[in-house]
């Protein structure tokens, strides 16, 4: 899958949770909300990567790496539209832009 249809498929899980949050009466996360749970999902991922290094143990860490990779592309992807991103143009500036930087 490319990034519009990453994206598409994040939005529609999104708007899976907020008709859940709904029935449950909770409230819907805001943008603060899903950064705040990115920022999570990668102190959950530097504890993986530690692990994957032989630095701690974790039970089932490709599935748990996975996962948290999984779940900050999906925050990445939401907030992307939250900010009108584009994010396949931005990646490709940036690497443009690296990669310029690199063979000067």
């Amino acid at each position: 899958m490319n990034i519009p249809d990453l994206t598409k498929k994040a939005l529609h899980i999104k708007g899976l949770y907020s008709d859940f949050e709904k029935k449950k009466s909770y409230k819907a996360w805001t943008a603060e909300e899903t950064y705040a749970g990115l920022v999570s999902d990668v102190g959950d991922l530097g504890r993986l990567v530690l692990a994957k290094e032989g630095f701690r143990e974790v039970s089932d860490l490709n599935k748990n790496l996975e996962h948290e990779l999984a779940e900050i592309l999906w925050a990445t992807l939401l907030l992307s539209v939250e900010y009108k991103i584009d994010l396949s143009k931005a990646f490709l500036d940036e690497m443009i832009r690296l990669e310029k930087e690199l063979l000067k």
